[in-house]
């Protein structure tokens, strides 16, 4: 799959596009490229304390989202400005830059975040433009407020 979406990738290097239609296009192919996209590695104190006010459990219209550490955008503007030859190179430069914290929606927006705790891998799998949330997720988050 990976070397398909890579030619995907060369061949809209070579478009005649606006550098934002093709950040667009991008996005949604390297979005569909892999199931486990917009990863959580970490979450914040605050996004921890609405946790907590909810059980740990997730909760519609809780305030929580997952904030991309490096701004997506400027990464797929990068790939696109600077064509990557080597499938792995490519891969690799947008995998480890294709990374989110759970943090509170303010938290998000202002571009400041409290402390940060690392998650380990395997908890919050994403799910369309949330994250799966089950018994794995409710006991790390409870262990880790206490």
């Amino acid at each position: 799959m990976k070397l398909k979406v890579f030619q995907y990738y060369q061949q809209l290097c070579g478009w005649d596009l606006p550098i934002k239609k093709k950040v667009k296009i991008l996005g949604e192919l390297m979005t569909n490229a892999y199931d486990d996209h917009w990863r959580v590695v970490g979450v914040t104190q605050e996004a921890l304390n609405v946790f907590k006010q909810h059980e740990f459990k997730k909760v519609s219209r809780m305030g929580i989202n997952r904030g991309h550490i490096c701004d997506r955008n400027d990464t797929l503007t990068f790939m696109l400005e600077n064509p990557f030859d080597n499938v792995w190179d490519w891969w690799n430069y947008f995998y480890s830059r294709d990374r989110t914290i759970l943090m509170t929606s303010t938290e998000n927006m202002s571009h400041k975040e409290s402390k940060v705790y690392d998650v380990p891998e395997g908890l919050f799998h994403t799910s369309g433009f949330a994250w799966k949330h089950g018994k794995d997720e409710i006991k790390f988050l409870s262990e880790l407020c206490n």
